[in-house]
């Protein structure tokens, strides 16, 4: 605030009501008063914005943001999925695995997307997921070993137990397991 820079809030609808009270005041007085030491008020100079981002909906379990606090914001942007060319670029530059698998696993991800989004499935692989599949597959495929097979032990590692949910006992959902397991086979390229 004193240098006029950018606060970044990451995961600000997890923030405690007693901080975001405090952040308040930062964005609608351009002040906060620092009553652990004396009371004293620091205001804001010019320049200092206040940025937070978030994740919302169903699947969060994270603090609702009421209606004055995002009406402090002048703007608000929303982003979703990279497209299946980028992801698969951005897979194969984090984890330098080959282009033909990156692909196939980038279409497996999108799959799960839109069988979340008919409700088909109880979550959807993340960009998170993604790309822990494919550093955890990259070594063992420069080996001699089914790639088909590495994929589907890799995702049942990573980010397939939480995609399947989980049923009452608290295990893996079998069925949905199964399912995604044969998604990953359907997408397998020709020749690899």
């Amino acid at each position: 605030m004193r240098q006029g820079q950018v606060l970044f809030v990451d995961e600000a609808n997890r923030m405690p009501g007693k901080t975001l009270n405090v952040l308040l005041g930062a964005i609608s007085r351009r002040a906060v008063v620092l009553t652990e030491h004396g009371s004293r008020e620091v205001q804001a100079t010019a320049g200092f914005m206040v940025v937070m981002a978030m994740n919302q909906g169903q699947g969060y379990l994270v603090n609702p943001i009421d209606a004055a606090l995002a009406d402090r914001f002048p703007m608000t942007l929303e982003f979703d999925y990279l497209e299946p060319k980028a992801e698969a670029r951005l897979v194969r530059q984090r984890t330098g695995g080959p282009a033909t698998v990156a692909t196939w696993m980038a279409r497996v991800a999108q799959e799960t997307r839109s069988l979340r989004r008919t409700r088909q499935l109880p979550a959807d692989m993340s960009p998170r997921g993604l790309l822990a599949w494919g550093a955890l597959v990259t070594e063992p495929l420069q080996g001699a070993g089914d790639p088909g097979r590495i994929l589907a032990d890799a995702a049942l590692l990573t980010w397939l137990p939480g995609v399947a949910g989980r049923d009452s006992d608290g295990r893996v959902n079998a069925e949905t397991r199964d399912l995604l397991l044969q998604m990953v086979a359907n997408h397998r390229p020709a020749g690899v």
